[in-house]
């Protein structure tokens, strides 16, 4: 075998592999709009979408808030973070230096926001706190009651 046929053959498994295994995943997770305002939250609209749920990538400076997704029974099935929906921030040229600065602030109006979750998720907990990755968890329930904004049904 050549150089290039040998290639091609690690190519197609490599590809093959990675096809076979997308389809082991379950191929569509529910969008979930929610709108906050005044302190309440609400479903305004779910629906189911194509695709393997993405995974989140990690950026713990705007992570203020989590969530957990539960099923029927209660056990988290999925669990995530997002940065704080009502806060805007953002990010200017200052005209003199050419350095870049920061701003954010607090929307005092309600926001929509959109979380992915499994398909089997039935109630959403969210967090006004990070979740830590080694959370205790008590018959796949969370041991951690503090910090919830709220308990919605899907």
């Amino acid at each position: 075998m050549t150089k290039a046929g040998l290639w091609i053959a690690v190519l197609a498994c490599l590809l093959l592999g990675a096809e076979s295994f997308a389809q082991a995943g379950p191929s569509t997770h529910t969008l979930v709009l929610i709108r906050s305002e005044r302190g309440a939250f609400t479903v305004v609209g779910r629906r189911e979408v194509p695709g393997v749920l993405p995974r989140a990538v990690p950026n713990a400076a705007h992570q203020e808030w989590s969530f957990e997704a539960l099923d029927t029974t209660g056990a988290v099935v999925h669990t995530g973070a997002l940065p704080n929906p009502q806060i805007v921030r953002g990010e200017f040229k200052d005209p003199r230096s050419g350095q870049l600065s920061g701003v954010q602030l607090t929307s005092g109006a309600g926001v929509t926001f959109a979380l992915r979750v499994p398909s089997s998720t039935n109630t959403l907990v969210l967090y006004g706190i990070p979740i830590p990755a080694t959370l205790q968890r008590t018959r796949g329930r969370t041991a951690a009651p503090s910090g919830v904004l709220a308990r919605i049904k899907l």
